[in-house]
């Protein structure tokens, strides 16, 4: 078009502005005046300027015009435009702004005097490693990734008291400035006796039960992401096998669950999921079926202490090396435990709290055990736990290991209070502050959380 043309359509869609407002003014709408920044001068606007000008880009968009860049998932290629998606995602926002767009020559887009990528209708988007976006690779650009380094307690789900047993679906944070447990979101789904895993700052929910029952009637295999930045939950796709009671974990580009109960009893399975092609696979069980076990890992091994082992509670410690794929038993815990927390901190991992059974009567087990893997030897602390807990969450932070929630078998109650243990200097201390509610049965990690939180408002 030429310049008069311009000029000529601006005029025209001018005179369309005035007569839509002399109308709306006729009918007792008065339209609104904005005051230039130049203070000297006002516009006026018609209110539905925003309906028309979403119809012209949908409509832009269905006969692919001035598209600028090519989303590719799964195969299929999607022609966008650049600045509909970054007005709408703060994800795209970022994402563009880090210059993640090829060309089909396979270069990156020119910069342009603003210092942001030139657009190109040729411009296709990939992740930092030139995958699919819709895959998880869980890796977060340079441009999006929260600037802080100050990791945060999280707490997920968990069973509450109460007859109906449906556990809960919030995710909590403790805020250690106001020293107290605020609502950080809600999850797709409420769960109890599922496992959480932190991944270069997404938080991973596997399985669990979405209502108690003691067969584990209800378990699930779900996989869900969480991203912080966004306060946004992903599907991503399910475990093979239903799972509650169980223990989960990363190495390197893979997670593992081992182990757990559904309804069919039981499970000495064992399942990984590769991070880069998102897929599970079967690896070596357990030499045994086990749930209510605990985990940790260290040095590249994957150490699970105590569980269920068909009704009967045990004290065993098996070793699994990923690398040949094979378990090893190690030397017992000193006392039978199920429900309890193993926790890895400077070459030693703790097995904290649980409980056992004397005849049919459940007892806490109030002893603190250290565990030498290189020695392969157990030895019991002197500091014992400050009182029972069974199914706490537990993470570490700080050079400290934290227990929130849990069940105390001496007590009959559901706890709500956090309770830290530092192993430098033996001793518990009790966080201010308790969570929504009693909880038994949540899972626990730390992530980096954004600066401001709108969302939890």
């Amino acid at each position: 078009m030429t310049e008069s043309g311009w000029r000529w359509e601006l005029l025209r869609f001018g005179s369309k502005l005035k007569a839509t407002d002399a109308a709306l003014d006729a009918g007792g709408v008065h339209s609104q005046e904005v005051m230039s920044r130049s203070g000297d001068r006002t516009s006026t606007f018609d209110p539905t300027h925003s309906d028309t000008l979403l119809h012209g880009l949908n409509l832009l968009w269905r006969k692919q015009l001035f598209c600028d860049v090519t989303l590719t998932a799964q195969g299929q290629q999607f022609h966008c435009h650049k600045a509909v998606l970054a007005s709408c995602s703060q994800y795209f926002r970022s994402l563009f702004s880090s210059h993640n767009v090829i060309n089909n020559e396979g270069s990156k887009g020119d910069q342009g005097s603003s210092g942001t990528p030139s657009s190109s209708p040729d411009d296709k988007l990939v992740t930092p490693s030139a995958r699919p976006i819709n895959n998880l690779h869980c890796r977060q650009t340079m441009a999006s990734r929260i600037r802080s380094n100050k990791r945060m307690l999280l707490l997920v789900g968990g069973l509450p008291p109460g007859p109906d047993r449906l556990p809960s679906n919030l995710v909590q944070y403790y805020d250690d400035e106001k020293k107290t447990w605020k609502i950080l979101t809600i999850m797709p789904y409420n769960s109890a006796h599922h496992c959480v895993v932190e991944v270069e700052n997404f938080l991973l929910l596997l399985g669990g039960e979405d209502q108690w029952n003691p067969n584990g009637k209800h378990s699930t295999n779900f996989v869900s992401r969480y991203d912080p930045r966004f306060n946004s939950w992903i599907q991503l796709p399910p475990m093979q096998e239903r799972r509650a009671s169980f223990f989960a974990c990363r190495l390197d580009k893979h997670l593992y669950v081992i182990g757990g109960r559904n309804e069919t009893g039981y499970l000495s399975s064992v399942e990984s999921y590769n991070l880069e092609t998102n897929e599970w696979n079967y690896v070596s069980s357990l030499p045994q079926p086990l749930a209510a076990h605990a985990g940790a890992v260290h040095n590249g091994k994957i150490y699970i202490s105590g569980g269920v082992h068909n009704g009967e509670y045990v004290s065993w410690l098996y070793c699994y090396d990923p690398v040949m794929d094979v378990w090893a038993r190690k030397q017992d815990m000193n006392t039978k435990r199920a429900i309890h927390v193993l926790a890895g901190m400077n070459d030693r991992l703790y097995a904290i709290g649980g409980n056992h059974l004397k005849g049919f009567s459940h007892l806490d087990v109030m002893l603190v055990e250290c565990y030498d893997p290189k020695a392969d030897q157990w030895n019991i602390l002197q500091t014992p736990i400050l009182e029972g807990r069974s199914g706490p969450g537990c993470a570490v932070l700080d050079d400290s290991i934290f227990l929130v929630g849990g069940y105390s078998w001496s007590m009959g109650a559901y706890k709500s209070s956090t309770i830290c243990y530092s192993p430098e200097k033996g001793t518990w201390t009790e966080l201010e502050g308790e969570v929504a509610e009693p909880l038994a049965g949540p899972a626990c990690s730390t992530v980096i959380l954004p600066a401001c939180l709108p969302f939890n408002k």
